[in-house]
């Protein structure tokens, strides 16, 4: 199985994904919708928290994110993750300024402290579905930086997990910013908070 890129330098890069693989990409649809409407990223740096493919990170990268955030715990996604970083380093390094850091850890052990240094932040956080205690967690640690933090975007399933709205009252989403738009495809959403 593979996925592309949608758009920026690397559009169509393939994103190689094993058969027996424990997470589920981002639905090119939602994908598609969010980056439609944040094409450039020029001045931003962004978080894949429950990296997976890596697939988001790697769409911002395209799009001219600047430092790019890949954490995934999973030993076996993360191997298949850091292949297709490698891919992708080697086919785009050359000629654009890919600044990347990739760690196979627990996201709620990550320090976020890199979020001080003053550059616009983007968190990007989609653990796997079911897992309600992982949003809230995460939720509760990025608080201490709501007032730096320029957007999260937040994907879901509602029969997997809960409904946009319940997931955004649950972890108190909304004292991050404005709930900007949830994009809907099927039982899955992408809710896009900005800090305003």
């Amino acid at each position: 199985m593979s996925i592309h890129l949608l758009g920026g330098f690397a559009k169509n890069f393939t994103i190689k994904i094993p058969k027996n693989i424990t997470y589920r990409p981002t639905l090119s649809l939602l994908k598609r919708r969010i980056f439609d409407r944040f094409q450039n990223l020029e001045g931003y740096d962004f978080y894949d928290l429950f990296a997976g493919s890596g697939s988001m990170g790697m769409e911002a990268l395209s799009r001219g994110a600047g430092q790019v955030y890949f954490i995934e715990k999973n030993n076996k996604s993360f191997e298949n993750l850091k292949m297709n970083l490698d891919r992708f380093c080697e086919a785009y390094s050359s000629e654009h300024n890919l600044q990347i850091e990739s760690l196979c850890m627990d996201v709620n052990k990550f320090n976020f402290k890199g979020l001080l240094h003053g550059q616009e932040a983007i968190i990007y956080i989609d653990p796997p579905y079911g897992e309600l205690e992982s949003y809230r967690s995460l939720a509760k640690k990025l608080r201490e930086y709501k007032k730096i933090i320029t957007m999260i975007w937040v994907e879901g399933d509602k029969d997997k997990t809960c409904s946009a709205e319940s997931l955004i009252e649950q972890c108190s989403l909304s004292e991050f910013g404005e709930i900007n738009k949830i994009y809907e495809q099927g039982s899955h959403y992408l809710i896009c908070i900005e800090n305003i």
